[in-house]
């Protein structure tokens, strides 16, 4: 009886054993969603490094663009000044014409009253 015993408590052992072998070793379907986790990660941290590129692109590309801005506004204030520089010159030009001119216009017109004197 004895031997029997030890028997069955070996094939207990053993069977425990072996549950334990078995329950530790994954099945194929476990095995298989394990693989498809691992490929959705890798392909969430590419995701996750292409849209740091993109977003890194992005950042250039708008402190770029917001450089591009400011010469443009520097540049157009320059163009504004040399305008406002060129109007304000040709406008004294045109007030020295003017009264060179009328100066011209008031001479002559002495001329013509002192000819008219003598006439009279």
């Amino acid at each position: 009886m004895e031997g029997r015993i030890e028997s069955l408590e070996q094939g207990l052992s053993l069977a425990r054993r072996h549950a334990c072998d078995v329950l530790s070793q994954p099945t194929e379907e476990e095995e298989e969603l394990k693989d498809m986790v691992a490929l959705l990660e890798e392909r969430l941290r590419e995701e996750q490094s292409w849209a740091a590129g993109l977003s890194s692109w992005i950042s250039e590309l708008d402190s770029s663009l917001e450089d591009e801005r400011r010469q443009r506004r520097r540049e157009l204030a320059e163009v504004s000044k040399e305008i406002e520089s060129t109007m304000s010159l040709l406008l004294t030009r045109k007030d020295l014409a003017l009264n060179e001119e009328a100066q011209l216009l008031r001479q002559h017109e002495k001329k013509v009253e002192d000819a008219l004197q003598g006439l009279i």
